[in-house]
Order: structure tokens, then C-alpha cells, then sequence
């Protein structure tokens, strides 16, 4: 092949692996601040070094194989398509440490010990997940957080693998298992527009639907702090067509306005009372069906810090549970309490990868 061509080639491939980085940079730049800029955002950063260093192999190769056949003067400067090759393998590498100590907290221990006093929440939404009593106690946690869990689950034997005496609140797609009394709970939809219909279909029949969200809060009596922990679950829309901005301030509208009933539970019984807005969370955990570090997150989530970023590492991505490319499923936790322990677990079955966090008063 003739050399002008070879180094055009070259040229190329380093241009398309400077456009690869740019996108990347764009995406984390504008976030999902704007409809379009959502998709480049979820780009995974590994897929984007892979992507990016296949491009520059391509290059350096063509590039050494364009040259002639000559002792080599160190001496002279470099020729301005090498230099602009070692630019982007600067840039290769900046990237690189970047996702290793920026996006994976890379400094971070990667054992986390259960550290006496800590509650332990799990979350998953845990659809097709046959063996799901196993599979969560196997974690030893206070409190499960369950959404879209299968219909044939053995709750008796859920419920006795926690020990001792548990308390239990069901509200359509949610179920929560815990260890400590469970006071006041209400949950609704979360009235997000736009999701496209989903049809399911089975023997016998089928039927359709459009998914508006759903949310639910808790107030549970755990101890660590002198009153009750509120907790908030979440699960949003997962039509990625929607623009996630808008779900969010959407969901957020509604749990700062819905008005309705919740239920109190006392030892006669559980009470009707009215309520005007969700109370203010101290833990949120759910499937926000949006991908980490983005920035409309904060629409819902307002103050409440990343549990990710307080005891996180590594990749950490929940789903697709086989091959997890994006980290959708969270946990937020306010000002009175921190994480010291953040772990993603495969259990091997279902849809998602399950969250286990600990959470301690400050």
C-alpha cells in the first residue's frame, strides 16, 4: 500500500480517537442538562478508553508502517502527526487515571468491614429473582428494600431467616422486610409523563401499561438517631427516551405536593392520616433508572450525598445484572448519617445487581 495512503489512515485513526475522548468530555461536561446531551453522558468511561486505544494501536501501526526505511534523526523534530499522536496518547492516559481515581475512588480500600452499629439496607429491584430469601440474607441485612419482586417469594422463610421478630410494609411494586418497628409509610405514583406503553403477554392473556414511577417512604424506628429514619424508595420510568431531567423534577413535584393517606401503625391497629408532601428523607434508595454522576439527579435528590462517594469503589454498575454497563440503581444519604459501606452484589439471577449499604450516624 502506498505510504501517502498509509499515513492518511493514520491520521485518521488518531482523529477518530480524539473524537471518541471529545464525546466523552462533552457528554461529562453537559451532563443530561439537555435532551440530546443525556445519551452521550451515559457513555460508559471504560468503553471509551477501549474504543480510544484500539483507534490509537490503529494509528501508531499505520503510522510505523508509512515510514521509510531510514536511520532515524532524534536529533530533528518530531513531524507534526507524531506529535499530534502523543498528544492523544497523553490524553489516553489522563482519561485513565481519571476513571481510576476520579470516577472508581481507586484510593479506596476495597475491603469494607460491617462495623458494629451499623444498619444495613439492602436494595433490589429484583424481578425473576426465584431464590431471592437466599440470596438477600446471605448479606445479613436490618433492612430489605425489595422492588418488582416476583410473584412466588416464601416470606415465611424470609422473614425467619432475619431473626427474631421482623416488621413488614407492602405498597404495590414495593416490599419492605425489616428488624426495627416500622411507625408511619405511605406510597403512590410518582406521575411522571411520557413513558412510552409496555405490553406483557402470558397464557392466557396480557395486558398493557405506562409506567408513571412509584415512590414510598418509611419512618422506621432503627436507634441511631433520637427519632425515626425516614426512608425513601424510589422507581423511576426505565424509557430511556425520556428526557431524565424532566423525570425528575416531575417525580420531585409530586413528592413535595401529594397529598393522601398514610398509614400509622400503633398497637391497636394501623391508622389513616392525611399527609402533604413525603417528610424529608434521610436515606433514598431505588432504581433511578439513570446512570451515576448524573445531574439531574439532584432535582430529586436534592442535598443528599452519593452513598457511592462516601464508601464506593470500582465500577460499580447494576445493570444489566450479566454484563453491567450502567450504575442505575442508588442510594442517598443526608446530613445526619454516612455510609461506610457501599457494595454492588450479583446474586446471579434477576435483572439487577443488588445494593448493600451501611449506614452510621455522624
Amino acid at each position: 500500500m502506498d505510504r501517502p495512503i498509509l499515513r492518511t489512515a493514520a491520521w485518521m485513526m488518531t482523529l477518530a480517537a480524539w473524537g471518541v475522548m471529545l464525546t466523552w468530555l462533552t457528554g461529562r461536561a453537559l451532563s443530561d442538562r439537555f435532551d440530546w446531551s443525556q445519551y452521550l453522558s451515559w457513555i460508559p468511561t471504560p468503553a471509551i478508553l477501549l474504543a480510544a486505544i484500539l483507534f490509537l494501536v490503529l494509528a501508531s501501526g499505520l503510522a510505523r508502517a508509512s515510514r521509510p526505511i531510514r536511520v532515524r534523526d532524534h536529533l530533528g523534530p518530531r513531524p507534526p502527526a507524531a506529535r499530534f499522536r502523543a498528544a492523544a496518547w497523553t490524553a489516553w492516559l489522563c482519561l485513565l487515571a481519571w476513571m481510576f481515581f476520579g470516577e472508581w475512588n481507586g484510593t479506596r480500600s476495597f475491603t469494607n468491614p460491617h462495623e458494629p452499629g451499623a444498619l444495613r439496607v439492602l436494595f433490589w429491584n429484583s424481578m425473576e429473582a426465584p431464590e431471592l430469601a437466599a440470596d438477600v440474607l446471605s448479606r445479613r441485612p436490618d433492612v430489605i428494600v425489595l422492588t418488582n419482586p416476583p410473584t412466588r417469594v416464601d416470606w415465611a422463610a424470609l422473614q425467619a431467616g432475619m431473626g427474631g421478630r421482623t416488621y413488614t410494609a407492602r405498597q404495590e411494586r414495593h416490599v419492605i422486610v425489616s428488624r426495627f418497628p416500622i411507625r408511619r409509610w405511605s406510597a403512590g405514583s410518582l406521575n411522571v409523563t411520557g413513558a412510552r406503553p409496555r405490553s406483557f403477554i402470558f397464557r392466557g392473556g396480557g395486558y398493557v401499561i405506562q409506567d408513571t414511577g412509584h415512590a414510598m417512604f418509611l419512618e422506621l424506628e432503627t436507634g441511631l438517631m433520637a427519632r425515626p429514619l425516614v426512608l425513601w424508595v424510589v422507581d423511576l420510568p426505565s424509557d430511556f427516551n425520556l428526557p431524565r431531567r424532566r423525570v425528575m423534577k416531575e417525580a420531585a413535584h409530586t413528592l413535595n405536593t401529594t397529598r393522601g393517606p398514610a398509614y400509622r401503625r400503633t398497637d391497636s391497629g394501623d391508622l389513616l392520616e392525611e399527609i402533604e408532601g413525603f417528610p424529608t428523607p434521610d436515606l433514598i434508595v431505588g432504581d433511578f433508572n439513570t446512570p451515576r454522576g448524573s445531574a439531574s439527579l439532584a432535582e430529586l435528590t436534592g442535598t443528599l450525598t452519593d452513598a457511592f462517594e462516601q464508601a464506593g469503589h470500582g465500577f460499580a454498575a447494576s445493570w444489566p445484572r450479566e454484563w453491567p454497563l450502567l450504575a442505575i440503581d442508588h442510594a442517598y444519604i443526608g446530613a445526619d448519617l454516612k455510609a461506610t459501606r457501599f457494595e454492588v452484589v450479583d446474586f446471579g439471577e434477576g435483572r439487577h445487581r443488588a445494593l448493600v449499604v451501611d449506614v452510621q450516624t455522624r
